[in-house]
């Protein structure tokens, strides 16, 4: 189990470094066809193609994401992860006004 374990905080880690990369493709490699994403505030987000419909919005922005893996339990074939993720949005602009808005996602 320690492997699997392993190989599920080196998923993260990809994922992470992937979005900050703004390789979509490779996300969308990481994850199933039936994912469903929990954002406060928001419905449930359900499927890679629902994903996938709001990456065209962020190719003008920056990621920088952030996670703490606070547990990962691994059940035979079956895992699980809880992970505070932090991810900032920043638009890409030559000269972005001091006063322009940052968006910060904490789930």
């Amino acid at each position: 189990m320690q492997d699997d374990e392993q190989a599920i905080r080196q998923l993260v880690a990809t994922w992470l470094s992937a979005s900050k990369a703004g390789d979509t493709e490779k996300v969308l490699s990481l994850m199933a066809e039936d994912v469903v994403f929990l954002v406060t505030g928001q419905p449930p987000m359900r499927g890679k193609a629902a994903f996938a419909a709001t990456q065209s919005a962020l190719k003008e922005s920056d990621i920088d994401a952030t996670s703490d893996i606070q547990e990962i339990k691994v059940f035979g074939e079956w895992a699980y992860i809880w992970i505070k993720l932090s991810v900032v949005i920043i638009p890409k602009q030559a000269e972005r006004p001091s006063s322009a808005p940052v968006t910060h996602y904490r789930s």
